[in-house]
């Protein structure tokens, strides 16, 4: 029965973990992409890693994120090119391109956790 405990504490924390995440007050702005490549270099790969560059009250800084990969990315994702983005306003070394980050995804899967868990605790303990 305690793993099923772990289950559901873990479930828990994993929702909670993206309902903050989601939460965060974000600040949209705009970095310069200094790198874009198929991830291990394999042309026919299908991710990209994208890594661009941005400024924040005088300070610079660094981000990455990996997309799925088509032939349009290779014109839009061009080294130089603009790349919209948000940044944690309190923390601006943390960023998301491509948008905010959104809690549905952790909390259904916190959710599931939390479910599973629950009915193995239940089933054993009216066993």
């Amino acid at each position: 029965m305690l793993p099923a405990l772990i289950v559901v504490v873990v479930g828990i924390s994993i929702g909670v973990f993206g309902y903050l995440r989601s939460t965060q007050s974000l600040t949209r702005a705009t970095g310069v992409i200094t790198e874009s490549a198929m991830l291990g270099g394999m042309k026919s790969s299908i991710w990209r890693t994208i890594r661009y560059t941005y400024g924040v009250a005088g300070r610079d800084y660094a981000g990455q994120a990996t997309v799925r990969n088509s032939f349009a990315h290779d014109a839009v994702y061009r080294v130089g090119r603009d790349l919209p983005f948000f940044f944690v306003s309190s923390a601006p070394e943390r960023s998301y391109a491509f948008g905010p980050p959104v809690a549905l995804p952790w909390t259904v899967g916190g959710t599931i956790l939390v479910l599973v868990g629950g009915i193995i605790v239940f089933f054993a303990w009216n066993a």
